[in-house]
């Protein structure tokens, strides 16, 4: 018996974390792809990635663009510049935010079919789990200054 109730309890919390529909094993939100503000320059993508286990973000890839880059800012001194990263660790529990001026997706060569107003489908990959494809809302640039 007193090995039978550490097993149990052992397999219930490893059942808990299995995939379903309901509980998928990482979730992508508040996507959103930035246009460049120059055609043929690259643009950005941003968003919010949770897993119900330890996992690595290992690339992004779109029917929309030709390359995707996993990129985060860096400040050395008073000096703001890009590098590339080969992935991201996505920890249990906690929220690994892409977003201007930190980790984020540059996007090579977008179709011109891309527009600001609609959608760009996403598929992030990731270490020992199902890819995961969102419809990520594609902005202008300085779509967030279009109020002012």
């Amino acid at each position: 018996m007193r090995i039978l109730v550490p097993t149990l309890a052992t397999l219930l919390a490893l059942c808990a974390c299995e995939a379903t529909p309901e509980n998928p094993a990482a979730t992508v939100t508040d996507a959103v792809v930035k246009l460049p503000p120059v055609p043929g320059r690259p643009g950005a993508a941003y968003f919010t990635i949770r897993a119900n286990r330890e996992t690595r973000l290992t690339g992004i890839s779109s029917p929309a663009a030709q390359r995707i880059e996993l990129h985060e800012s860096v400040t050395r001194g008073n000096m703001m510049t890009m590098r590339p990263i080969a992935d991201v660790p996505v920890t249990l529990g906690s929220s690994v935010v892409f977003a201007p001026g930190g980790k984020h997706a540059m996007l090579f060569d977008i179709s011109p079919t891309v527009q600001p107003g609609g959608t760009m489908r996403l598929t992030l990959t990731f270490d020992g789990l199902p890819p995961v494809s969102v419809d990520a809302r594609v902005e202008g640039f300085g779509a967030e200054h279009a109020d002012h």
